[in-house]
């Protein structure tokens, strides 16, 4: 219910994606990180791909997409580690830069098998979380 009432977040992260490598950073949490995508998952970009005939491109979306789901992690972990009893279900404000992804983080992904995937994963990280997402 904490997580449904409209209300300011406690917190705000930013991340970006490449086809090369991800970062994010938030000031409120204090954490930045920073990761290269291993050659597997860029051999299957538009880096080495020009075309989708198999169904293997890993679009920029479902890269961002991931980016907004490891800035979750880390916002989770934060607040794990460092407990508010003043706001025991905080709520974090992820941005991006792109709008699929930042849509994605709300709703769902039907366009993209590795999207699903990844919005498998985001819904088995909120499950008994206490760290919502605004």
């Amino acid at each position: 219910l904490a997580h449904l009432v409209r209300r300011d977040p406690s917190a705000k992260a930013w991340s970006d994606s490449c086809l090369y490598a991800a970062g994010g950073y938030s000031f409120d949490m204090e954490f930045w990180w920073y990761i290269e995508w291993p050659e597997e998952v860029r051999r299957t970009t538009l880096i080495y791909k020009r075309r989708n005939s198999d169904g293997s491109l890993t679009s920029i979306n479902v890269l961002e997409f991931a980016g907004m789901i490891i800035n979750y992690v880390a916002s989770s972990h934060y607040y794990r580690s460092r407990p508010d009893p003043t706001d025991p279900f905080p709520i974090v404000r992820l941005f991006g830069d792109n709008s699929t992804a930042e849509s994605w983080m709300t709703k769902t992904c039907t366009s993209s098998l590795a999207g699903r995937a990844l919005g498998r994963l985001l819904c088995a990280l909120m499950l008994d979380n206490p760290v919502g997402n605004d």
